[in-house]
């Protein structure tokens, strides 16, 4: 039995060799159910759900929107999904209050000369206030208004427009927003 070559398998190798090609078979037939199912799942679920927004439909209730997946690349979260998963809660990038108006872009500015100003009043400058204001195109406006020291040490300070006072937003940036609110919350 020595004459047997190396090449040939032993009978308990053919064995395991057909036990093997049997389990890769078996388990090929049950990845192929497996995405019969979920394929089956799916198509389930479709209907399921149109079947609840005919059902709301004719309660006279809205159905279900259509939206369309999401546009993430699969398996991959969004990190605000992971941060709330994980309960984390951290505050957004450039969420502090931090000034902006030194990084607005000025479009006007318009000079406002103070009312009754004393004589013997000093210059000191202008007291800048800034204002925006939506337009079909963005117009940020500084009012530069005249500021001077009376001789008794007061300030007589130019006026702003009647519009703009006591706001930093123009009145039709302010009606627009008055005017969106009703329309967010539906009473509109």
């Amino acid at each position: 039995m020595q004459d047997r070559t190396a090449t040939e398998p032993s009978l308990g190798e053919q064995q395991l060799s057909e036990r093997c090609r049997q389990y890769e078979q078996q388990l090929q037939e049950q990845a192929n159910r497996l995405a019969e199912f979920t394929a089956l799942l799916a198509a389930q679920r479709e209907e399921i759900q149109r079947l609840k927004d005919t059902i709301a439909i004719l309660k006279g209730e809205k159905g279900r929107p259509p939206i369309q997946p999401s546009r993430l690349e699969p398996g991959k979260a969004s990190a605000a999904s992971a941060d709330r998963e994980t309960g984390s809660e951290q505050k957004r990038a450039g969420s502090e209050k931090r000034a902006k108006t030194p990084q607005l872009k000025i479009d006007k500015a318009e000079f406002r000369r103070a009312e009754q100003v004393p004589a013997g009043a000093v210059f000191k400058g202008y007291q800048d206030y800034v204002i925006q204001e939506l337009e079909v195109e963005v117009s940020t406006t500084r009012y530069r208004c005249e500021r001077w020291q009376t001789p008794d040490g007061g300030y007589v300070v130019g006026r702003l427009p009647a519009a703009v006072q006591g706001s930093h937003f123009g009145p039709t940036l302010r009606s627009y927003i008055l005017y969106q609110y009703p329309e967010s919350t539906g009473n509109g």
